[in-house]
């Protein structure tokens, strides 16, 4: 059986066996990140996807890891919509939708990392697709003011580059772990990215769940298009603090 003693994962594990899924599926299952922290809505996970897994694993034992992605693809999903049910969705339709949140997640299998815990106030994640602007508007950030040297205010909309297009995925993610938070700063090139000093308040933040950090990513969206390597990367556009 799975040789791991961290009680989520062996719990993800015998949730799966109690609903008759094969061990290959409770397996895949257990190396989630799903088991680094019981979901906001652990019914929901229990008794909507999981059986999901359990009844459509016929079409995916080929692929195990779609298995531990589908489930935090749910998670997420139920988070930003308390509505959400995996409930009559096939695999293809699923795999469909998961292809904005799979571009847009990182993975850190490699190296040592700390999970944050989900933020206390009920925030919700976002993915919304047909994401655009109908006019020119004009947004100012403190760090990027003129009087700082900075960039000065960015124009967002049609004919600016920036969300002037209907064919756009943009993601809200929590960002839920030090390396996570890490990535986000070389991605925007900021203090996080190598300033020490920078990472432990933030971390200290993080580890006493004072703020939690957001990250936003936009790409281009092709519903015509189903062929992998032509999908765009996703380009982070901003890391919230609340």
């Amino acid at each position: 059986k799975y040789n791991d003693i961290h009680p989520l994962r062996l719990l993800r594990y015998a949730q799966v066996e109690a609903l008759g899924g094969k061990e290959w599926l409770a397996q895949a299952v257990a190396t989630s990140k799903l088991c680094d922290f019981f979901a906001t809505d652990e019914r929901f996970i229990a008794q909507d996807a999981l059986k999901w897994l359990v009844t459509n694993a016929p079409d995916f034992e080929d692929n195990p890891g779609f298995a531990s992605t589908a489930l935090e693809f749910f998670n997420e999903m139920r988070r930003s919509d308390h509505l959400f049910s995996c409930s009559g969705r096939t695999v293809k339709k699923v795999a469909k939708a998961m292809e904005a949140y799979t571009a847009s997640t990182i993975s850190f299998d490699d190296v040592i990392d700390e999970p944050f815990l989900p933020n206390p106030r009920g925030l919700r994640p976002m993915l919304v697709r047909d994401a655009s602007l109908d006019k020119v508007i004009s947004v100012s950030v403190p760090y990027d003011d003129l009087r700082n040297g900075g960039h000065g205010p960015y124009k967002l909309g049609p004919g600016t580059g920036r969300l002037d297009s209907k064919n756009r995925v943009l993601r809200v993610e929590e960002i839920l772990s030090l390396q996570r938070l890490i990535y986000e700063g070389l991605q925007l090139d900021n203090c996080l990215e190598d300033r020490q000093s920078s990472q432990i308040k933030y971390l200290t933040r993080a580890r006493q769940r004072a703020s939690s950090f957001w990250s936003f990513t936009l790409q281009a969206q092709d519903d015509d298009d189903h062929s992998s390597k032509n999908k765009s990367k996703p380009t982070h556009i901003l890391l919230l603090e609340v």
